[in-house]
């Protein structure tokens, strides 16, 4: 083979793999790519802690309908105010613990069984993030109790509720996340098209 039948093969060869699109949509592709990983890396903790922040709020809301049910004369608090409370908190059972007393101060009719227990006083970041994929992952609805700080003097508060409001917000909150990725990952595309144009 002669050299220029060899420079030619060459030639040919690059000509085959070279890439079907410029450099501008390699760099937009390369731009989104990169945004979007950073944005994942960024999602996984954020689902995490609205996951917490979630439940944190279903706590609270146990909490001020446990001293409402513990400020009742003898404990004597009529079925319907209990429901409506449970009702309000989205829960099935609320308890609360002070000293070596844990009572139960108001549940559901039929109190289903607890398939999962999570207790938020003391969750790490790794825990945190478990949990949140066993809620997403799950495919069905659990109930899960859940155990969090509770003021004016008791040790904690204890909640069990149906799993299924939590992944559905959850899932709400991941698709938003989502489509804000995506819109952030083009305006900074075309900001980095905008300069290459200007540039050469």
């Amino acid at each position: 083979m002669t050299k220029a039948n060899s420079s030619s093969a060459s030639e040919n060869r690059r000509q085959r793999i070279r890439l079907p699109f410029g450099l501008a949509t390699r760099v937009l592709l390369l731009t989104i790519t990169f945004v979007m990983l950073a944005e994942i890396s960024v999602f996984v903790p954020s689902i995490a802690n609205f996951r917490n922040n979630w439940l944190r709020d279903r706590l609270s809301a146990a909490y001020t309908a446990a001293l409402v049910l513990e400020a009742a004369p003898d404990a004597m608090v009529p079925d319907e105010l209990k429901m409506e409370l449970l009702s309000s908190v989205g829960a099935q059972s609320i308890a609360i613990k002070r000293g070596d007393i844990r009572r139960l101060l108001a549940v559901s009719d039929m109190p289903p069984m607890v398939e999962d227990r999570y207790d938020l006083r003391e969750a790490s970041p790794i825990e945190s993030i478990l949990a949140a994929w066993g809620t997403v992952s799950a495919g069905r609805d659990r109930v899960i109790s859940v155990v969090g700080d509770a003021p004016m003097g008791a040790q904690f508060v204890e909640i069990t509720l149906h799993e299924n409001p939590l992944r559905e917000a959850m899932l709400t909150y991941a698709r938003n996340i989502l489509v804000v990725s995506l819109i952030i990952s083009l305006m900074v595309a075309g900001l980095a098209m905008a300069a290459i144009h200007l540039m050469v």
